[in-house]
Parts: structure tokens; C-alpha cells; sequence
């Protein structure tokens, strides 16, 4: 299927000079002392993923019926999985897993 026929949304374009940065809370993760978590980040629409040729190694892509009145969701890397949630592997069963959706 041809990438080009599946527009897509992104804040911070490949290879930009814009850059989005936030503190967060991971709820079981505890920071070390003096430590303030964060992440950079980029708002995405649907097929984002699908047409810069980016594979998810599991869950799914955002959807337009995502908004501000379905459950949270997010896709992180596989850096932030081993930072934040150590004990969990990168596999299928995350994307029913309700700590990584809220």
C-alpha cells in the first residue's frame, strides 16, 4: 500500500529544530532524590506511524475516534518501557495493560 495515499499529522516534523518537553509522574516509578522525570514529545494523528514507515512493536496507532472523551492513550518508545516500567517487556500484552492507558 502506498505511504503517500495516508496523510498524516505531526507537531514536530523529522529532522525539525522544534522540540516539546514536559515533566511527568509515573505512578510505581519512584525518581531518585532531586530527580524531576521528562519527556520530549510530539503530537501525532492518525496513520502517523504507518506512513513515516515506523512499526509498532505493539498496541496500535492513534485512531480518529481517539479525542477528549475516550480513555487516554499515549505510544511511547521502547526507551521509556525499560526506563519506567522495568519490570514489563515490550510485547502484545501491553496494549491491554490498563497502567499504560491512563
Amino acid at each position: 500500500m502506498d505511504r503517500a495515499l495516508f496523510p498524516a499529522y505531526g507537531r514536530v516534523t523529522p529532522f525539525g529544530y522544534r522540540d516539546s518537553e514536559a515533566a511527568i509522574a509515573v505512578e510505581g516509578y519512584e525518581p531518585a532524590k532531586n530527580e524531576q522525570p521528562r519527556v520530549s514529545y510530539n503530537e501525532v494523528g492518525p496513520s502517523y506511524f504507518f506512513t513515516m514507515g515506523i512499526p509498532l512493536i505493539s498496541g496500535r496507532e492513534f485512531m480518529r475516534a481517539d479525542n477528549e472523551f475516550s480513555p487516554l492513550v499515549a505510544i511511547v518508545n521502547e526507551t521509556m518501557v525499560r526506563q519506567y516500567w522495568r519490570r514489563l517487556r515490550v510485547c502484545p500484552f501491553l496494549m491491554h495493560d490498563p497502567r499504560l492507558t491512563r
